[in-house]
């Protein structure tokens, strides 16, 4: 597949929305309650700008505006408002292909610039 590219390199896609789902593990109920509970209880002994460890694994960075949203209300019932909570060794897989549109190859494709015309 070829496209138009000043540059004249090489770029890799998704066709398809790109799926980030498996990325971080699924959310266990009792281990995201808990480390809700953890940032809760640092918050209210520090301040609101630090980086919290919440556990070997993961830790709730500042994000002001984070959850003002649609799920403000049970983001500051949770204790997780203004922050998001990361793993620290990154994503457990990478990202891929999405279900959606139809009908468009899945998987990365690679775009390859055209060849100059003289």
């Amino acid at each position: 597949m070829s496209y138009t590219c000043r540059t004249g390199i090489s770029a890799y896609t998704f066709l398809t929305r790109t799926f980030y789902g498996h990325i971080l593990r699924q959310r266990d109920k009792v281990t995201s309650h808990q480390r809700s509970e953890t940032l809760k209880k640092l918050r209210a002994t520090g301040g609101d700008f630090s980086v919290y460890k919440l556990s070997d694994e993961h830790e709730a960075l500042p994000h002001p505006g984070l959850a003002d949203g649609l799920f403000k209300f049970s983001a500051k019932v949770e204790g997780t408002n203004g922050f998001a909570l990361w793993r620290k060794k990154g994503g457990r897989m990478l990202p891929s292909s999405g279900e959606t549109p139809t009908g468009l190859t899945k998987g990365l494709v690679k775009l390859t610039p055209k060849e100059k015309r003289e």
